[in-house]
């Protein structure tokens, strides 16, 4: 007769997850309760397993478990606490077995997406899942309140997410739906179940309290940057609509940067009361330093240029800079979220000159369409993965 397995010899069903605070729970709940009528046979999430999950591991043996108690603690020793709270209502449809029914979340949401990148790294070292870059731009971050909901025949709406957009107005101004809570911690959860039957149990494994300390950088000069941080943001100022968006991200993971332009753009007017102006007031790491160049072709390019270093990254949406910027062995992106290669430069660059010998000869080429809200949201989630590689 075979040995029977050892019971710590068994996988593991885990995943990664912020728990809410108890005032959270309770509007999540009555939110569960003014939506019942509309959702056929539904499957609502326990209050004890409301969550709002960062990463699913799935099946994990002992030896992954440690693993990814590993790379919680690590990744919420680089984070700092911050400002979280309820917001829309939002499903997930699915072909079969109904839709997940959420609340999205609102706050701090440049935090949230920088602990997400960087917890992603963190398991992508140790070996856990697929947490590569394609999947960073796709976190959506939300609370499941019920699985396999299904309309209810009784409502009036054309599908579920008109029914729950017009929820989502009824109830704007309902104090019971309303909660914040300062996120503080990562923990290890796992899913089970004590009996075939039995209520699915989310259950802590390991905790990992935020831990980050806002500490001063050494003295230094755009110069000198390379000496005391291992990574500037270069922000090609001309023409640029995502300055605000850079600087965000880069605060929130503490990345110096340095906007280059002439000296007609008034560049000053980027940087907010707040932030540091020199490395003496550094916030963790983040300063701001803005580069004035004398008026004429390229003149911020070669400025940014002279300046770099091999882990460097520029924004820009000039092809010739980003070649450069490529050539240095550092790394750019364009203001829509395209991560310039050195694989795909040249015929980045040949389609430039095609174009400009084209307009030279009295021809027109098609323009760049409109920017948009969707393009911004791509750059800062492609940014944001960018900023987790080494």
């Amino acid at each position: 007769m075979d040995k029977p397995q050892d019971p710590t010899d068994k996988s593991k069903r885990l995943f990664i997850a912020i728990w809410p605070h108890e005032a959270v729970r309770r509007a999540l709940i009555a939110t569960q309760a003014d939506l019942s009528s509309l959702i056929a046979h539904p499957k609502p999430s326990s209050k004890r397993n409301l969550h709002l999950t960062l990463a699913f591991l799935g099946e994990c043996t002992a030896l992954q478990e440690t693993a990814a108690k590993r790379a919680i603690a690590r990744c919420a020793q680089s984070t700092l606490p911050f400002e979280l709270k309820l917001a829309s209502l939002g499903c997930f449809e699915k072909h079969h077995g109904g839709a997940i029914v959420w609340r999205g979340l609102d706050g701090d949401l440049d935090s949230l997406h920088a602990l997400h990148a960087r917890l992603c790294a963190e398991l992508a070292t140790e070996g856990l899942g697929d947490f590569q870059s394609s999947s960073f731009g796709v976190y959506i971050p939300h609370i499941s309140l019920f699985r396999g909901a299904r309309l209810s025949q009784n409502s009036k709406a054309a599908g579920l997410a008109e029914a729950l957009a017009a929820q989502a107005q009824e109830h704007g101004s309902d104090t019971r739906w309303e909660a914040q809570w300062q996120a503080s911690s990562l923990s290890l959860v796992w899913s089970h179940r004590e009996s075939k039957d039995g209520p699915l149990l989310y259950d802590e494994i390991a905790h990992a309290e935020f831990s980050a300390k806002e500490t001063p950088v050494s003295s230094r000069d755009v110069n000198a940057t390379k000496t005391t941080h291992p990574r500037t943001i270069f922000i090609d100022a001309d023409a640029c609509p995502v300055i605000r968006e850079t600087l965000s991200c880069a605060r929130k993971q503490g990345i110096p940067v340095v906007i280059a332009g002439n000296t007609t753009q008034n560049l000053e007017r980027h940087i907010q009361t707040d932030d540091p102006r020199s490395p003496r007031q550094a916030k963790n790491g983040f300063w701001v330093e803005v580069l004035n160049v004398s008026i004429g072709a390229d003149s911020a390019d070669f400025a940014i240029v002279e300046q770099l270093g091999p882990k460097d990254l520029v924004v820009t949406q000039d092809i010739g800079l980003a070649g450069m910027v490529l050539g240095r062995g550092a790394r750019a992106i364009g203001v829509r979220g395209y991560i310039y290669r050195k694989e795909t430069i040249d015929f980045d660059l040949m389609l430039r000159h095609e174009e400009k010998k084209v307009r030279r000869t009295g021809g027109r080429t098609k323009g760049p369409a409109p920017f948009t809200s969707e393009d911004r949201k791509h750059f800062v989630a492609k940014l944001r993965y960018l900023l987790t590689q080494n």
